[in-house]
């Protein structure tokens, strides 16, 4: 069985479903039996929509920054 460590260094390549499909199977067994890592993945997956979001903008970079953080903190307390 993986490790918390384990899901956070192939956090990324899950939520982009690069991993093999065993490797997907023990992620998924972890992230369902770990609450911590439940909502690690599920911030790194709201993270990365974010992200996505301001991808094609054309703002200055720091204009970017400050709106990933609000849209970032308006999730976090939906969800809370």
């Amino acid at each position: 069985m993986l490790s918390c460590k384990d899901v956070t260094h192939k956090s990324s390549d899950y939520i982009d479903n690069k991993l093999p499909l065993i490797s997907r199977w023990q992620m998924r067994l972890h992230i369902f039996m770990c609450v911590r890592c439940a909502e690690y993945i599920r911030q790194m997956r709201a993270t990365v929509a974010s992200i996505g979001l301001l991808k094609d903008r054309n703002e200055p970079a720091q204009a970017v920054i400050d709106e990933t953080v609000s849209n970032l903190l308006e999730i976090s307390k939906k969800r809370s």
